[in-house]
């Protein structure tokens, strides 16, 4: 099984929130402890039935409230998960 389709197949059986969904995969990739390129999670979400739009969305929400951190690159990085429930066990 690809990663690809490990992913989602993990996001089959998901809460339907897409910030649920994307906060648990950057949090599974330590996207606390470095960047993780956007390109490593967003095809597997897409094609678990989140729209590009709702995953970009997203992202500018948590980055909005600082949860988040954009980067050049394609990238993102975890910068607080104070509030990320689903980093923390």
């Amino acid at each position: 099984m690809s990663a690809v389709q490990k992913i989602e197949t993990e996001l089959t059986d998901a809460s339907a929130d897409p910030t649920d969904a994307l906060t648990t995969q950057l949090c599974e990739r330590n996207a606390a402890e470095k960047p993780i390129n956007l390109l490593e999670i967003g095809p597997a979400l897409v094609g678990a039935c989140y729209t590009q739009e709702q995953l970009l969305n997203e992202l500018f929400y948590l980055q909005s409230f600082k949860q988040i951190e954009l980067l050049d690159g394609n990238r993102v990085m975890i910068v607080t998960t104070r509030r990320l429930s689903v980093c923390r066990g």
